[in-house]
Parts: C-alpha cells; sequence; structure tokens
C-alpha cells in the first residue's frame, strides 16, 4: 500500500478486513501462549493501577491521583490490555474450534491444513495488505474467515488485487482506539519525564513512578512487537482527540484555582503563551511523528513476515 493509498479519507476510520488481526499473535505462536501473554498483561496493568490508586495521598488536594495525564495514559493502557484479553479469550478458543471441525469435516491430512491455514498464525494484518483476490467467491470467502462481514467493501490496491474493508465488532474497534491512544501517548509520558522531570528529580522514583513513567513505554512496545494490529497513520486525529480532552481539564482544574498547575513547565495557564508553544510541538510534530514511527514498524514487520518461511508440519491448537 502507498502512502497515497494510506492516507485516504476512508482510513480514518476503524473497519479493517480481518477481525482476526485483534485476537492472534503477530507471529506463529501457538494460541494458548498468546492468551497467556494476554491474560498477565492485563492483570499486571490492573495491579499496578489498582496498587497506585490505593497509596495515592488522598489529602494532598493540589495533586490527585486522578489529575495526572500519567495516570490517565496508563489507565487507558490497562483498558486495552484487559479488552485485547477479553477478545483474545473469547474469540480464539471459538476460531481453534472451528479449525478442527473443518479439518474432520474435510477428512484432509492435518498438515496440509495446518499449511492452507498459515495466515491464521501469522496474522493476516501484516502478511500482505493486498492478499485478497476477488477472482473467486470461493477464495474470498475462505480468506475472510470470521473476519468477513455482510457489509464489506472494495478498495483497489497498487497492484491491481482488492482489498477488503470490512465493518468489525464495536469491541474490537474500541481495542484498537485504545491501543493507538495508549502506544503513542505511553511514548510522552516517558520523553516528559526524562527530559524535563528527571534532570531535577531529588530522591529515589518509587515503584509506581517507574510503572507509569518507564514501564508504560516498556509494555506498549513489548505489545507492538507480539500482537499484530494494523496502523493508520490518520488515527493520529485520535491521539490529538485524547490530548485535547485533557487539556480543556487542565483548563478547567486551573481556573478552580490558579495555583492548580500539574506539569508547570508544558501545561501551566498562569503563562499561556509558553504553554500554547509546548502544546503546538507535542500535537504538530511529537503526536504526528510517534504515530509515523509506529507505522514504520508496522510496515517493517510486514516486510519481515512477508520473507518468513511458512511453518511445516501439524500446528498447535
Amino acid at each position: 500500500m502507498s502512502i497515497r493509498q494510506e492516507l485516504r479519507c476512508a482510513n480514518f476510520g476503524l473497519n479493517y478486513f480481518r477481525e482476526d488481526v485483534f485476537y492472534l499473535p503477530q507471529w506463529n505462536w501457538p494460541p494458548m501462549v498468546f492468551i497467556i501473554y494476554r491474560v498477565v498483561m492485563a492483570l499486571y496493568c490492573m495491579v499496578w493501577v489498582i496498587y497506585a490508586a490505593s497509596i495515592s495521598p488522598t489529602a494532598n488536594l493540589k495533586e490527585p491521583w486522578w489529575a495526572w495525564l500519567t495516570n490517565w495514559s496508563y489507565i487507558v493502557l490497562t483498558c486495552h490490555m484487559v479488552l485485547a484479553a477479553a477478545i483474545s479469550l473469547w474469540h480464539t478458543p471459538k476460531r481453534c474450534s472451528r479449525n478442527n471441525i473443518g479439518i474432520e469435516a474435510g477428512g484432509g491430512n492435518s498438515k496440509d491444513t495446518a499449511q492452507q491455514d498459515h495466515t491464521y498464525y501469522t496474522n493476516p494484518a501484516v502478511s500482505t495488505d493486498a492478499a485478497i483476490d476477488t477472482t473467486t467467491d470461493t477464495t474470498t470467502s475462505a480468506s475472510l474467515g470470521h473476519g468477513a462481514s455482510s457489509g464489506t467493501n472494495l478498495v483497489d490496491t497498487e497492484n491491481g488485487a482488492k482489498e477488503t474493508s470490512a465493518s468489525i465488532r464495536w469491541y474490537m474497534k474500541l481495542d484498537w482506539l485504545l491501543w493507538t491512544v495508549a502506544s503513542v501517548c505511553a511514548i510522552i509520558v516517558s520523553l516528559v519525564i526524562m527530559v524535563f522531570a528527571y534532570p531535577v528529580l531529588k530522591g529515589i522514583p518509587t515503584p509506581v513512578d517507574f510503572q507509569v513513567h518507564v514501564a508504560n513505554t516498556i509494555l506498549v512496545l513489548i505489545d507492538t512487537v507480539v500482537a499484530g494490529y494494523p496502523v493508520r497513520i490518520l488515527h493520529v486525529v485520535y491521539v490529538h482527540a485524547y490530548g485535547c480532552v485533557y487539556v480543556v481539564f487542565s483548563v478547567i482544574y486551573w481556573a478552580v484555582d490558579h495555583t492548580n498547575v500539574m506539569y508547570p513547565v508544558l501545561l501551566d495557564w498562569n503563562g499561556p503563551g509558553y504553554t500554547f508553544i509546548s502544546l503546538g510541538v507535542v500535537f504538530l510534530i511529537v503526536m504526528p511523528l510517534l504515530q509515523l514511527i509506529y507505522y514504520g514498524i508496522f510496515r517493517l514487520k510486514l516486510y519481515c513476515l512477508k520473507r518468513s518461511p511458512a511453518p511445516s508440519g501439524e500446528l498447535p491448537l
């Protein structure tokens, strides 16, 4: 897919031609391993959110736990991890069951069937952007599998093939949205801390500080490599929307008491000039740049996967 095609207006939306990408691993892993990964990540994030909120100094009304962008973003990351785990737990067993039923009904060789179903284990999101050939209805139906939709639209791709844009389930759209926001904002939070807070930090950071300012980025990068969520450049608008919500909140919070400044260097409405400059840099440069980097990672995974050998033998179910 060319950059011009990537920047089509249709790519502002949250539709995709496969549902599989939201509950299958990027790589050739047994499904149970990926489910365990999803559950562990979800529980890990949930434990830290609950712990961080429980030890928050509630008496300090000047710096409440819920007012920090850091904690907002970690909650978004946790919501993504929990929803992603639920989606994998719900859909993967059904997919494996259908796969086994298909082998038994067809009376075919499990090795051949496993090789034919290679896209299931290598995540169709990055196997190719033009993987669906509409020359035969049978091929298209088999390729789409569970991800097919009755409201399917075909879009011409650069090499003349067809890419299917289908309406995925609403909770998969929500998870995709949460993942997009969490992945970009985690990096921003870490950068802000490293550039502005760390040089003037006094004392030793607490475990919670490490989790919400450093481990968040580590978790996001791991998930980016392991999972196969597609990346759309235009989805940066959702990150912008999230940022705007927090900016509006910060204005309201500051208007109540002009000493309510959570980020004195970057988001201080007592000095709006510098604040607008900071916001301009973040919204117009940092956010789009990070989204482009994630898109580059997505394309790199596509490149690597297309050149990886197909698995041989029977795949574990």
